[in-house]
């Protein structure tokens, strides 16, 4: 089996869903070794421990007294990942290890603690806010063989979080006023796809539609938002000798309707706002002696009008309390590098390292309680780490 991949994976991305949109590409493969030639039962498991930081570059529009120059905030997504699969593979020397008959299902439970400080005039403490969250995420995929080149495939994944946090503020006086900071988003991801499989390669498309609902809000405002996203999804795998290379893209866009109100009357109002993802994914996989590594590189555009889950900023929930709609902007980079060490001859450990930079823009437009704007650029980086096993049994 030297030089042999396969396309086997926890299907859902144990660091993407920890946020408010899910994993990108839920059906593409991922390059790794076999652990059997036959239909097999295989089981993952994964811990992971992320962190994500937002940090404000420079802002425009905002109020002197609510302006925290170089303001953060962080979050720390942890928690654990199972998958159970039956597997069937394709016929030898076709594609690039995706089974031709699959069933799988998995879960992710995690939680965070997220952190923002803001400090005024004199290095004293403004506003204060920290809370906890909680992630939970159910997948599943099934493919279906048409003959011994060709594969229907269809997948689910339902990513949920919620989180709180209490916010207080008060130069001098921490708890002078206190309030609570809550965040709800939970989402429904369905992809629809065919696979080829050639001589040494294979490639897939798929179509995507996702529904998804989100919530936001304070003692001083609240937002309340559902839509939908219609998108697709492609990938194509190819085998040089020893070496694996995959390349994947997808794009979806739709709009979210939003019910709002603010502090003091909370006069109900409807709003419509888009919501788009673009990535691009490549990764490469050679086996080094008995240890197996993967490096994988991912472009990801997100546009959204709610936060992603996570490392707030006091300056944004002030912004928004003081009546002002908003809307997200960003791009990031994730680069990861994954080693598979053979335990015995069915069970593989798996490490993983993952760092992540990138930029975002947050955008306040006025609404009909407050005509202002304001702008905030900030940089997002991270990191992760991840331990985990796949094993199968013949």
């Amino acid at each position: 089996m030297a030089g042999a991949l396969s396309c086997y994976d926890l299907r859902m991305d144990p660091i993407l869903t920890l946020g408010a949109f899910g994993s990108v590409c839920l059906l593409c493969g991922s390059l790794q070794v076999p652990l059997v030639e036959s239909s097999a039962i295989h089981l993952g498991g994964t811990f992971v421990y992320s962190t994500v930081t937002r940090k404000v570059d420079g802002a425009s529009g905002v109020p002197p007294a609510i302006s925290f120059p170089g303001e953060s905030a962080d979050t720390t997504p942890h928690g654990a990942a199972i998958s159970l699969s039956w597997q069937t593979p394709a016929p030898k020397g076709l594609g690039v290890g995706t089974p031709a008959f699959e069933v799988t299902g998995g879960v992710v439970e995690a939680i965070s603690h997220t952190e923002s400080n803001s400090t005024g005039p004199g290095g004293q403490v403004a506003v204060n806010a920290s809370g906890n969250g909680r992630f939970e995420s159910f997948y599943g995929v099934v493919r279906i063989p048409l003959g011994v080149r060709q594969s229907l495939e269809a997948g689910v994944e339902v990513p949920f979080n919620r989180s709180r946090d209490l916010t207080v503020s008060g130069v001098g006086n921490l708890y002078f006023t206190s309030g609570r900071r809550d965040l709800y988003s939970f989402t429904t991801n369905v992809a629809l796809g065919y696979r080829f499989r050639g001589r040494g390669w294979e490639a897939s498309a798929a179509g995507l539609y996702s529904t998804t609902s989100t919530q936001n809000g304070t003692g001083y405002a609240y937002s309340n938002g559902s839509g939908t996203l219609w998108g697709g999804e492609a990938q194509i795998l190819r085998q040089f000798g020893k070496l694996g290379a995959s390349l994947a893209a997808g794009a979806q866009a739709g709009h979210l309707t939003f019910t709002e109100g603010f502090y003091p009357d909370f006069v109900e109002t409807r709003y419509e706002s888009p919501l788009k993802r673009r990535f691009v994914r490549a990764e490469v996989a050679y086996p080094v002696s008995t240890v197996s590594l993967r490096f994988s590189a991912l472009w990801l555009h997100v546009e959204a009008p709610y936060w992603d889950a996570g490392a707030t900023l006091d300056v944004e929930t002030l912004l928004h309390d003081g009546g002002l709609d908003f809307s997200t902007r960003s791009n990031e980079v994730l680069l990861r590098l994954t080693a598979e060490i053979p335990l015995r001859k069915t069970v593989m450990l798996q490490l993983t390292a993952l760092v992540r930079q990138g930029s975002e823009t947050v955008d306040f437009t006025a609404t009909s309680v407050n005509p202002g704007s304001a702008s905030l650029s900030l940089t997002r980086s991270g990191w992760a780490a991840v331990g985990g096993f796949r094993a199968a049994v013949p």
